[in-house]
C-alpha cells in the first residue's frame, strides 16, 4: 500500500520508521511541519532507538515540508491509500484539513491517531463516514531529534470505523491493522472505536496532567499512595462523565487498564510532561478540557479535573514565562 503519515513528532518518525522498515511493498511519505527536518529526513532516513537497545534505521521513506505537501498537484487516480494523522489536536488547523482533503484520492482513506476529542467533527467536513477511521494507541514515544526516535514503551493499538457501518469498513480497517502487525505494533480491529476514544480520553486524563505537575515517569504514579489516592480520584469522576455520555464501562475495567498502562509504559515521559518541560502549548483543551465541556453538557461537576486544569496552565504560563 502507499502510505502518507502527516507529523513528524515522537508518534509520527515512529510509525514512518517501522512502516519504511517493514517488507510489504507499497510506498511511505513522511510529512513534516519545516524543511529542515524534511531534508535531514531525505538525507539520513528515520532512526528508531528500540527499547532492548537495538537501532533500527530506515532509509526507504520519502519525506516533504507541509508546504510543498499541500501544493503538491497529483495526476488523475492518484493518491495515497492511506493517510494516517498523526499530529497533535492544536496542529490540526483549517490548512492541515484542507491540504488532507485536496491531496485524498476517491479512494483514499484516512485513519486519526489523536488523544482527546474534537479532531473527528472537523474531519467529518471533508470525510464520508465510510473512509474516516480512528485509532488509539498505548505506545510510547520520545523523538530524540529531527530523524531520531526512542521507542519509549511497547503499547496496543486498536483502529475502526467511526462510523458504524461495519459491512464497509471492517476490511479496511483490518488491512490497516495487519500492516500494522507486520511493523511491530500489536493492532486489533475495534468495531466499537468511539467507546475506545473515551477509554483513551479517560487514561489521558488521569495520567498526562498528574506525571507533567509532578514532573514524574508514568510508572512513579503507582509508587506512591497518595498519587494513587488522586488517580483514582480522577478516575471515579471521568467515569461518570463517560457514563452521562453512553460510554461507560462496567465497574474497574477502565481502571484496572489504567494501572495496567501505568505499568508497561512505567519509563515513559508523558506527552504532556515532555511539553511542558519543554515550555509548549500542552493538550490540556483537547483532554481535560474536553472531559470539562461534556460534563458541563451532562451538569456534572468535577473538582478534581478542575483543579488538575487550572495548576496545569499556571505551570504552562510559568514555563512559558507568562505572567
Amino acid at each position: 500500500m502507499n502510505i502518507e503519515i502527516i507529523g513528524g513528532g515522537s508518534l509520527g518518525l515512529l510509525l514512518a520508521g517501522r512502516l519504511a522498515a517493514a517488507e510489504g511493498g507499497g510506498s511511505l511519505t513522511l510529512v513534516v511541519r519545516t524543511p529542515g527536518q524534511a531534508a535531514a529526513v531525505s538525507r539520513l532516513g528515520i532512526t528508531v532507538q528500540e527499547q532492548d537497545g537495538k537501532h533500527l534505521h530506515a532509509t526507504d521513506a520519502g519525506c516533504l515540508d507541509f508546504a510543498a505537501y499541500s501544493s503538491r498537484l497529483h495526476q488523475a487516480g492518484s493518491g495515497a491509500d492511506w493517510i494516517i494523522l498523526a499530529l497533535k489536536q492544536k496542529d490540526i488547523s483549517p490548512q492541515v484539513v484542507e491540504a488532507v482533503h485536496r491531496q485524498a484520492s476517491q479512494n483514499t482513506r484516512l485513519c486519526c491517531i489523536q488523544n482527546g476529542m474534537g479532531h473527528l467533527e472537523k474531519l467529518r467536513a471533508v470525510f464520508e463516514g465510510s473512509r474516516l477511521y480512528a485509532a488509539v494507541t498505548t505506545e510510547g514515544a520520545m523523538r530524540v531529534s529531527d530523524t531520531e526516535v526512542r521507542h519509549t514503551g511497547a503499547g496496543s493499538t486498536r483502529v475502526g470505523g467511526v462510523e458504524k457501518e461495519e459491512l464497509l469498513t471492517r476490511p479496511y480497517a483490518e488491512s490497516l491493522a495487519e500492516m500494522l502487525c507486520r511493523a511491530g505494533f500489536r493492532t486489533e480491529v475495534s468495531d466499537h472505536i468511539q467507546m475506545d476514544v473515551w477509554d483513551k480520553l479517560i487514561m489521558n486524563c488521569v495520567i498526562n496532567p498528574l506525571t507533567a505537575l509532578l514532573e514524574i515517569r508514568n510508572g512513579q504514579l503507582l509508587e506512591q499512595p497518595r498519587c494513587m489516592e488522586l488517580m483514582r480520584s480522577l478516575y471515579e469522576e471521568a467515569e461518570s462523565v463517560a457514563a452521562a455520555a453512553g460510554y461507560g464501562r462496567p465497574e474497574g475495567v477502565r481502571w484496572g487498564r489504567l494501572v495496567e498502562v501505568c505499568r508497561a509504559t512505567a519509563g515513559n515521559r508523558s506527552s504532556m510532561l515532555q511539553d511542558v518541560t519543554a515550555g509548549r502549548l500542552t493538550e490540556l483543551e483537547w483532554l481535560t478540557g474536553s472531559l470539562l465541556r461534556e460534563a458541563e453538557r451532562n451538569a456534572l461537576k468535577l473538582p478534581f479535573h478542575e483543579t488538575v486544569h487550572r495548576l496545569v496552565l499556571a505551570k504552562e504560563a510559568l514555563r512559558a514565562g507568562c505572567e
